[in-house]
């Protein structure tokens, strides 16, 4: 576990409350992780914050890009780390975090998986799938994706192409209220 540096690459919607923060390391520097780490990020004080916070965020990228972070941020009422990101926080700001922290990791057994996850609780399995394709793991998975509504889905197409990349998994959405 160490200190890094970075600036935010991006920060994409990827529903009205979830954002994708892209982070690229400075200093030439890389980090090294297991899918299914997590980091702290590192939020300063602010207009209406108590002083700087850190909170923990799972890598949702591709571990082999050595030089970027991908954090799949969800906006919590009165958050004070998630009100920083998704009102403050600009392509081009400087950050800090550290890591990667976590025994959350894909397993060497051969025993089917079962992913249950909803909002940005896809992040640890989105960064676990990428693995599993450049590996070419076949292991039977299933993730089950929760949502209140289909607007609050993302990465649908890149679930299908996990679909169709790895030989034994399936994505199955499940939303709480859907619209007729």
């Amino acid at each position: 576990m160490r200190q890094y540096r970075a600036v935010v690459a991006a920060l994409s919607p990827l529903t009205h409350d979830i954002r994708l923060l892209r982070l690229e390391l400075l200093d030439s520097e890389t980090i090294d992780f297991i899918p299914g780490a997590y980091v702290q990020l590192q939020a300063p004080a602010y207009e209406g914050s108590p002083g700087p916070v850190s909170r923990a965020y799972s890598l949702a990228g591709d571990p082999r890009d050595k030089r970027h972070i991908d954090l799949i941020i969800r906006l919590v009422p009165k958050g004070i780390c998630t009100t920083w990101v998704f009102n403050y926080l600009r392509v081009g700001d400087q950050v800090t975090f550290n890591g990667p922290h976590g025994d959350f990791r894909l397993s060497t057994t051969e025993a089917e998986m079962i992913f249950i996850a909803g909002g940005s609780g896809m992040a640890p399995f989105r960064s676990i799938l990428t693995e599993m394709r450049h590996s070419r793991n076949p292991r039977r998975t299933r993730y089950f994706f929760g949502a209140v509504a289909r607007r609050d889905m993302f990465y649908l197409d890149e679930m299908q192409e996990f679909e169709r990349d790895l030989p034994d998994f399936r994505f199955i959405p499940a939303l709480s209220k859907p619209a007729p």
